[in-house]
């Protein structure tokens, strides 16, 4: 039994209309946008990096007055094109004599003298880089002399009947032959023993230009950089790079010597940072120092003892020249061509069979860090103005 209002049947008397229900609307469906496709990123070519412009070239020999030399710089290397300038230079380089352009050129000297020639390229990128080179032009060949033929005498016809005496003939005389002159000294001269320009295309082997074939090897992983005082440079690691040079007889300096190098160190502090070197059993015959424990740049040469000529502090990250001399009497040091110290000495510097070290050593370490450039060892002493001369020259 329903309790209440039937749902179908009233029995109000004024029923209230039961209200019609309103009619929910179905839900509007909404469409789901398409999602948007990330476009893939398009990668970016990276550049190949940039090769910087490299000056080489060799200088020519058994060059004479009259005769074309061939000027050859096709090997320097750049980015694209290669522009090419060579310039012929005082020994100072303060005064350029006359300029010509092309990578390979050839040149016909008319004076027997030295000639100081630079090799200026710049590549497709604007990169700069030079290389300054000295060579000998000699005096031009004398021919030898066409001798002169002696006539036959023409014989008298005797008369008869008295004889008429035949004269003897007069004899022509044959010129003596002009003596050729002696030419001056070449690119190697004799005094020059070891001569490093580091300007190699790449390899562990280091070349001798002085012509006596004492030819290096980088040791410690050393490397050669573009940034070189002229052209190339090696660069030390300061903890075990060095280039090693075996003995030879040529490099056994006794009375005389000259040890040279362009340095530009970027540590020097106390440590001893060695630039040349040549060991002798437990100790040294001779060597060229950058720095020393007082944070001097000095040279040493072992007579009875070691013995030094002190120089100057160097500035770091930035290139000088040093160079030591011994004469027999005297050892003195000179920074930039100008000598900074000296020390009387005699006597004959120890020889052996150890090798030439540079950038550092076997009996101490005394390991450079930096730049090093255009090393030359001499078997004769270089005066101040052959010093200041011959550094402004690539090795």
């Amino acid at each position: 039994t329903n309790r209440g209002i039937n749902p179908t049947t009233s029995t109000d008397p004024n029923p209230t209309p039961t209200p019609t229900p309103t009619a929910t609307p179905a839900p509007t469906s909404t469409a789901t946008p398409a999602p948007t496709s990330t476009p893939t990123p398009v990668p970016t070519a990276t550049p190949a990096p940039d090769a910087p412009a490299v000056s080489r070239w060799t200088a020519p020999t058994g060059v004479r007055v009259g005769t074309a030399a061939t000027l050859d710089g096709t090997t320097s290397t750049g980015d694209g094109t290669l522009t090419c300038t060579w310039s012929f230079e005082d020994a100072t380089g303060a005064t350029v004599w006359e300029t010509a352009t092309g990578c390979k050129i050839t040149k016909t000297f008319s004076i027997a003298e030295t000639k100081y020639v630079r090799l200026t390229v710049v590549d497709a990128d604007g990169d700069t880089n030079a290389s300054l080179k000295s060579f000998a032009v000699d005096a031009a060949a004398t021919p030898s002399p066409t001798p002169t033929a002696t006539p036959s005498p023409t014989p008298t016809a005797t008369p008869s009947p008295t004889p008429t005496a035949t004269p003897s003939p007069t004899p022509t005389a044959t010129p003596s032959p002009t003596a050729t002159p002696t030419p001056p000294a070449t690119l190697a001269p004799a005094d020059l023993v070891a001569s490093y320009g580091f300007d190699e295309a790449s390899g562990t082997s280091v070349l001798d230009d002085s012509g006596k074939s004492n030819a290096g090897s980088i040791s410690g992983g050393a490397a050669r950089v573009s940034t070189g005082k002229h052209g190339q440079a090696i660069r030390f690691d300061g903890v075990n790079d060095q280039v090693v040079v075996k003995d030879s007889a040529s490099l056994d300096l006794t009375t005389a010597m000259t040890l040279e190098a362009w340095v530009k160190p970027s540590a020097l502090g106390s440590t001893w940072r060695t630039a040349v070197l040549k060991e002798n059993g437990n100790g040294l015959a001779y060597a060229l120092y950058a720095n020393d424990d007082r944070g001097k740049a000095v040279g040493y040469a072992h007579t009875s003892l070691d013995y030094d000529a002190t120089g100057s502090a160097l500035a770091l990250n930035a290139w000088t020249h040093i160079a030591v001399t011994y004469d027999g009497s005297t050892l003195r040091y000179f920074v930039n061509g100008v000598q900074a110290g000296s020390r009387a000495l005699s006597g004959t510097m120890a020889t052996g069979t150890g090798a030439l070290k540079l950038g550092g050593n076997d009996v101490w370490g005394e390991w450079f860090k930096g730049d090093v450039d255009d090393v030359r060892v001499w078997r004769k002493p270089l005066t101040a103005a052959q010093i200041a001369a011959d550094m402004n020259v690539d090795a």
